[in-house]
């Protein structure tokens, strides 16, 4: 009801910034209360990805409620942009009405908890010997993980952070890049769906390993979404109030930028010397939360080319259309927030720089920029994903899936569905892959 009531006296007037700030910063806390409530006081993956929300959307608002003396409509990377009065309504009737409608879909959920799970059923033999696959399958993994992060950390020490980018955008897009990552996860919802704890302990330890190395070489969004994991883990067995949740994600906050001082990145970022320390946390808070602009900005290009529309949902969609047509295909081709990158300042493009995206936009783009479409399909977001985690109480199959998304979900603010839907895809194809050649050589031990 609140949301609605927002929703109706949004339009009617543009108000300043500090009131559409306290207008974001009460209905956002009211949100995660609501989904704190409905989730019987219990931390789960779906209120992680509103506190990454609240930063990355909201990180302007919160900035400018507390004190910090900065534009919230404003874009000057990239293209220098200030949103008009009219195109300030909108964006708040979006953000708005995201948040309330994916909360109302994941409430309506709760409330009407399904009778039968939609599962893959195996048996006791066939989820030890899953079990028994990620365990043998950790140190390979670990070693290729670790090679991959010196690596790049090499890689950035040697050319600058921006040399992780500057390959892929600048040569012909040659799909499958990532894969090793796309496995660790997958892996790593395996091993705690169906393995034991000391499986489990060992591909968290290798996560913890591997945002060390991200957050060394300034890529903060890894070591976050580590240390919220970390949370969610730890409050399988301890009890963790609202309260306590929020003091944990301030202490976060701070660690991310204490240990981000010591990064390759940190004199480009952080180098203003004449900030407090509590004006150098508003202006951190305030930064990342320049997401709420590239959302609006990525609405500015009218026509967006029409293979990310299907490269971004079903992986592998460019390759074969490379494949049947001949074409040369580039980042910029395949993927929306190359596409906006490309189109607003080409130059910065091809020396590595990105403003990066939001699951905002893509819900934006997939409902033709109608606002009603949007909301929906929004509630479709906060119902789907409620269902998973109902269905994850039972079900190892969707614990794994649970656990797999969980890092792909927390940066959905400040990504697209490709990774995420990618990911998706991925994990249904190695699941069932594994099962079924599980059950084949089982048949074949039988017969022999």
């Amino acid at each position: 009801m609140v949301g609605m009531i927002i929703l109706v006296i949004l339009p009617i007037h543009c108000f300043c910034d500090s009131i559409y700030a306290w207008i974001f910063v009460c209905f956002y806390l009211f949100s995660v209360y609501s989904i704190w409530i409905i989730s019987d006081s219990k931390i789960n993956p779906f209120i992680l990805f509103f506190l990454t929300f609240g930063l990355f959307i909201g990180g302007r608002f919160f900035g400018k409620v507390l004190g910090y003396n900065a534009q919230i409509f404003e874009l000057d990377f990239f293209i220098t942009y200030t949103a008009s009065p009219a195109r300030k309504i909108e964006l708040m009737i979006l953000v708005i009405g995201f948040i309330w409608a994916s909360v109302v879909g994941y409430i309506c959920s709760c409330l009407y908890k399904p009778k039968k799970v939609l599962d893959f059923p195996t048996t006791i033999t066939t989820n030890a010997a899953i079990a028994n696959i990620v365990d043998k399958s950790f140190y390979f993994l670990a070693i290729v993980v670790v090679y991959s992060c010196l690596k790049n950390l090499s890689k950035v020490l040697s050319e600058g952070y921006v040399a992780l980018y500057l390959k892929e955008q600048t040569e012909a897009y040659s799909g499958g890049n990532g894969m090793w990552g796309v496995l660790m996860l997958i892996f790593f919802g395996l091993a705690y769906g169906y393995g034991t704890r000391g499986i489990q302990k060992k591909y968290l330890l290798l996560y913890v390993i591997q945002s060390i190395f991200s957050i060394i070489m300034g890529q903060r969004g890894g070591f976050g979404t580590t240390l919220l994991i970390l949370l969610w883990i730890y409050s399988f067995k301890h009890e963790i109030s609202l309260k306590k949740m929020m003091i944990c994600c301030v202490v976060g906050v701070l660690l991310i930028l204490f240990a981000f001082s010591f990064s390759i990145r940190a004199a480009a970022q952080l180098g203003n010397d004449s900030l407090s320390d509590w004006e150098m946390l508003l202006s951190f808070i305030s930064g990342q939360g320049i997401t709420l602009m590239i959302f609006d900005a990525s609405r500015l290009i009218e026509e967006y080319p029409i293979l990310p529309y299907f490269n971004s949902l079903i992986p592998g969609v460019s390759s074969i259309y490379a494949t049947l047509t001949g074409e040369t295909l580039h980042s910029y081709d395949v993927t929306f927030p190359a596409y906006m990158g490309y189109c607003f300042n080409t130059s910065l493009f091809y020396k590595g720089f990105g403003l990066g995206w939001s699951v905002l936009s893509d819900i934006y783009l997939y409902a033709n920029r109608y606002s009603l479409i949007f909301i929906f399909l929004s509630f479709v977001f906060g119902f789907i994903f409620s269902r998973i985690e109902l269905y994850a109480i039972s079900s190892r199959f969707y614990k794994s899936l649970l656990f797999t998304l969980a890092f792909p979900l927390m940066m959905l603010p400040r990504s697209g569905l490709n990774t995420f839907c990618t990911l998706l895809v991925y994990f249904f194809v190695v699941v069932l892959g594994l099962i079924f050649f599980i059950q084949l050589f089982k048949r074949g031990k039988a017969i022999n």
